[in-house]
């Protein structure tokens, strides 16, 4: 059976008695009245009592129009706030005027992906399937854990020649080629 989830926005409540703090404005895309919120923006958790960062989680196909608007990753419900709890909180819904409809055959594919995955793990070929588990993309954070958004940045790869970006919404890097051995990463932030 198909699994549905639905568009989160500003002021939307999250598991524990938090609340959805921003969204990316009405004037980028409006919903029913209500901006929606998207990766990297923050929400208030009430269990310990911090603001967080939100996080998109799976099922969610890249090919989903709510991947790309205005450069921002649209949260749905389920996505996680990262903040102080142990345990992820969990983004809710409050309206079913958008939705995501996820397949089967996406949902099982991703079931076969992350046994595969489970499976070199335990079997201690961890490393070899480390691409399948990350997409080598850096995520650059403040001092205080908080996401640097649309930040200049240089990188290298292994003491190779720098490579130049500005971090998105999210504070990700560009992505660096996939490849399943250890490299060491620098990456220089100007101030």
């Amino acid at each position: 059976m198909p699994i549905i989830r639905y568009l989160c926005r500003r002021n939307d409540p999250i598991t524990g008695g938090g609340r959805v703090l921003e969204g990316i404005g009405i004037e980028k895309f409006n919903h029913r009245g209500m901006d929606p919120t998207a990766e990297g923006m923050k929400g208030w958790c009430n269990v310990c009592k911090s603001v967080g960062v939100i996080r998109c989680v799976e099922p969610r196909p890249d090919d989903y129009a709510p991947n790309n608007i205005y450069g921002y990753r649209l949260a749905l419900n389920g996505d996680h706030l990262i903040c102080k709890c142990p345990k992820p909180q969990k983004l809710m819904h409050t309206t079913d005027g958008y939705q995501l409809i996820i397949s089967d055959e996406y949902v099982a594919k991703l079931n076969k992906a992350t046994s595969a995955i489970s499976s070199s793990v335990g079997s201690g070929f961890g490393l070899a399937t480390a691409a399948l588990v990350f997409n080598d993309k850096y995520v650059i954070i403040d001092q205080d854990g908080l996401p640097l958004a649309n930040t200049e940045y240089a990188l290298s790869v292994d003491g190779g020649e720098p490579e130049y970006g500005v971090t998105d919404a999210s504070g990700q890097t560009h992505l660096l080629d996939s490849v399943a051995e250890k490299h060491h990463i620098d990456i220089y932030l100007e101030g």
